[in-house]
């Protein structure tokens, strides 16, 4: 007998690359890099030509080490940057969708499932008999003995049991014409603000000076702050807030569609935060002027470039728009968002500073995260009749049969219905009941007059374990992840602008800090030197390979500036100060020096791919979606 692997090994695999990414016991980045151009290819075509073929990836250890070697940025994939995925099936009306079966070996193959124009998706209990589909289901489901979100029939005949929304921020980032998104509220924080709602003071300690006692939030959301109160040098309460930053503002600009801001400081903003900006914005074409004191949602956020200035950009339909002065907050909402732990730490810079303190921290429950979807979770009925499905009506009844439903669970219970012709034509569930792994329908038989018996059989069809919509990724067979991000804005190193550009994006897995074997754990990371000596920026180029005497050291240049420099080691070599690096007309002696953030031969590769020329750059945002199936 042959062995099988049952479709939820896949699943599984995708759950504990998803759970370590939200317990960051292992930390995922995309890197870019190359900066080279390609050579020809076989045709003899440039990489401007429109013909050229971009050379293919090669699953080696030596290609792989090549693509380490011209590594220049990472970015870190949070738990917001990551999805569960399926295959898309959109509902059209007019076709034949295939039906939840307990039965069916390829069911993950089947349309047993749709997604609406609306973004609701649903699965399919009944087809009515293989019959076309021709009203789109909407809503939400309804209400079967007091049990919400219960199966819903339409008026095609079709059953259908709601599943889920697709949240906005999903759709943005994962929902392609070939994938979907499958969210669990149990694990996303994309239905919810995921906020920290109190804190409970369990010892308030002792000897604690107000004035130089502050408290820090740590967790997996972003956004929180708190305000402590004191009495004696006992903290007495916890005040949760949202963190906030300030800027001052330099500059605007308008389109009739955004305005993006310039600020003289690095504004630690971030994309859909909403900002409220106090004074006046003018429109250029009109001496009128604008109030723009109301919040107003970032679209994108640029940080700060080698020039001094940093800049976002918010949803406005001023045009030519400019502002003399004025100053911009951004705030996250009470408690922050996106938490499913969190803690607190009280620190005293006093000289005899304070101790004792015992605080934990009070998130929203789940099902307060949002209330549809956590209790779409929680209303699933475990081991609940599914569907009972006709497999031989037979015919002469007088009055519909009574249907007895038997097996390991209880309570279920459904009523036949019957033709003209006495004909058992469907079965009706009148209650889900629970707690079933086998069950079979027993329906009663008729003595016929004219001799012989009404005889009708049925099969039940059990949920799965859990119950429809408990678990959405498992039950529709989400065996892909999906990750995404995006490089939104010059990144710098040490104050040094990295905007060149590149051919090479992939995936790395728990890359080292550089010259340590502590995992980097920062949002983002350089894998390039910055160097400093005296020399002007056009006598070296970007991409430009400088080197020291006999070529015992190699770096390619990335970023050139007056006296200072970002490259890349090609060969391994480490630049010292006092080395002495050139390209055959110019040279320079390394005066200062700063190390790459990480040890781009450290880590695990998982995911390579070549591409056309991109770059990063203040006016330009590049993205990247990844599909790996498991």
């Amino acid at each position: 007998m042959a062995a099988i692997i049952r479709p939820v090994f896949h699943y599984n695999i995708a759950d504990s690359i998803y759970e370590s990414i939200q317990a960051e016991t292992s930390l995922y980045y995309y890197f870019i890099g190359r900066v080279s151009a390609w050579d020809t290819d076989a045709e003899g075509n440039s990489e401007s030509d429109p013909l050229f073929t971009i050379p293919s990836t090669i699953n080696s250890q030596s290609f792989e080490n090549e693509v380490r070697k011209n590594m220049v940025t990472l970015k870190q994939i949070t738990i917001q940057d990551i999805a569960f995925c399926t295959r898309r099936i959109d509902w059209t009306s007019g076709t034949v969708y295939d039906q939840y079966d307990d039965t069916d070996e390829s069911l993950g193959t089947k349309t047993f499932y749709v997604v609406t124009d609306d973004f609701n998706v649903y699965k399919c209990l009944s087809n009515n008999n293989d019959a076309e589909s021709t009203v789109k289901p909407i809503g939400l489901g309804n209400t079967v003995n007091g049990i919400p979100f219960s199966p819903f029939e339409t008026g095609d005949g079709y059953v259908w049991k709601f599943m889920y929304s697709i949240p906005l921020i999903l759709q943005t980032k994962f929902l392609t014409p070939s994938f979907m998104p499958v969210p669990r509220q149990a694990k996303n924080q994309f239905y919810s603000q995921g906020s920290i709602v109190s804190a409970t003071i369990n010892n308030g300690g002792s000897g604690y000076n107000p004035s130089t006692t502050s408290a820090s939030i740590s967790g997996d959301g972003t956004g929180a702050a708190a305000t402590l109160q004191f009495s004696s040098g006992i903290i007495t309460n916890v005040v949760i807030e949202g963190a906030e930053s300030l800027a001052t503002l330099a500059d605007a600009t308008g389109d009739g569609t955004n305005v993006t801001y310039e600020t003289t400081s690095d504004h630690g903003f971030n994309t859909n935060q909403y900002v409220t900006i106090t004074g006046t914005v003018s429109d250029g074409d009109d001496t009128s002027s604008f109030d723009i004191s109301s919040p107003a949602k970032i679209v994108s956020v640029q940080t700060i470039a080698d020039d001094g200035i940093a800049a976002f950009t918010v949803t406005s339909t001023i045009e030519d728009a400019y502002i003399s002065g004025g100053s911009v907050s951004a705030k996250y909402p009470v408690g922050g968002i996106g938490y499913t732990n969190a803690t607190i730490t009280i620190t005293d810079t006093d000289g005899t500073p304070g101790s004792g303190a015992d605080i934990d921290l009070n998130l929203s429950s789940p099902g307060d995260l949002d209330t549809e979807q956590a209790d779409i979770e929680t209303y699933a009925i475990d081991g609940g009749i599914s569907h009972i499905y006709v497999t031989n009506g037979s015919s002469g009844y007088t009055s519909a049969p009574v249907v007895t439903i038997i097996g390991d669970g209880s309570g279920a219970a459904a009523t036949a219905n019957i033709d003209g012709a006495g004909q058992v034509t469907s079965i009706e569930i009148t209650n889900y009941g629970s707690g079933y792994t086998y069950a079979v329908a027993s329906i009663a038989t008729e003595s016929l007059v004219s001799g012989g018996t009404a005889a009708a059989t049925a099969r039940i069809i059990v949920s799965p374990f859990g119950g429809h919509g408990s678990n959405a990724p498992r039950e529709l067979f989400a065996d892909t992840l999906s990750m995404y991000s995006s490089f939104d804005s010059v990144f710098t190193h040490n104050n040094i602008p990295v905007n060149d550009d590149y051919r090479q994006y992939g995936i790395i897995s728990n890359v080292l800090k550089f010259d340590t074997n502590a995992k980097h754990n920062t949002a983002t990371a350089s894998a390039g030197y910055k160097l400093e000596g005296a020399f002007d920026a056009e006598e070296f180029d970007a991409d430009e390979i400088i080197y020291t005497s006999g070529h015992a050291k190699e770096l390619q240049v990335v970023t050139s500036l007056d006296n200072k420099m970002l490259a890349i080691s090609l060969n391994g070599s480490e630049p010292a100060l006092g080395d002495v690096f050139g390209n055959g007309v110019s040279s320079f002696t390394v005066t200062a020096l700063s190390e790459p953030n990480v040890n781009k031969y450290s880590g695990e590769i998982l995911f390579i791919d070549n591409s056309a020329r991109f770059e990063s750059s203040q006016v330009q945002e590049i993205s990247f979606r990844s599909f790996i199936k498991l």
